[in-house]
């Protein structure tokens, strides 16, 4: 009876273990979708989405930002012991105005990129064994081929970015740069209301985009 238990246990986890591989999302296809998706909304309104751009910052934000992981991304954009350090008020509130303005910037360059093609190459390692990994990208346009890489984390059974390498230039990096001095003097909370402060400037100043944009 022992044995018989034993054997039907290890049997579950085995089931267990299986049933757990196969949910798990495919990170490739994950990005595959979701540029295609934002892509062809964009390729499809570029004219109007350029004359009313908070129509652009909505797409970007319901098709694109829930499989961005701002908990992360905000760690290393503010450091590590910074953000350890700030409220967790503080840190929602970060999120908030940093979140905005991550929305606004990525939105005018996809603008960049209208009639672009993505091309998602290979996965290197196996995303099974994988809590962290790289999914490299080629953007092909006007005579040109560049380079990108996206920076995934695991969360449970989903994958969602916290970084973007774009012809060798990081976006969590360029953030961490643009604040790291006002952090260092003044705290996460002076970085807020800065980001706070140029969040509103922008939304009731806003203007249609340039068509080269």
């Amino acid at each position: 009876m022992i044995k018989k238990t034993v054997r039907f246990l290890c049997a579950l986890l085995l089931s267990l273990q299986s049933a757990q591989s196969i949910a798990l999302e495919d990170p490739v296809q994950m990005l595959q979708q979701v540029t295609r998706t934002v892509m062809a909304k964009i390729n499809a309104d570029a004219t109007d989405l350029k004359k009313h751009p908070n129509e652009l910052y909505a797409i970007v934000d319901t098709t694109v930002f829930p499989h961005v992981d701002f908990v992360e991304m905000a760690r290393w954009v503010v450091g590590r012991n910074a953000w350890r350090d700030a409220s967790e008020t503080v840190r929602q509130s970060f999120m908030t105005e940093f979140k905005t303005l991550v929305v606004r910037s990525y939105a005018h360059s996809l603008l960049e990129y209208v009639d672009y093609t993505f091309e998602f190459l290979p996965l290197r390692t196996d995303p099974q064994t994988q809590k962290r990994l790289e999914v490299l990208s080629k953007v092909q346009g006007d005579g040109r081929v560049l380079n990108m890489e996206y920076r995934l984390v695991r969360e449970n059974d989903t994958w969602k970015v916290y970084d973007i390498i774009f012809e060798n230039v990081s976006l969590v990096q360029g953030y961490r740069a643009q604040f790291a001095e006002d952090i260092q003097r003044n705290g996460v909370e002076a970085v807020v209301e800065t980001l706070h402060k140029k969040n509103e400037r922008a939304h009731h100043t806003a203007k249609p985009l340039k068509q080269d944009a």
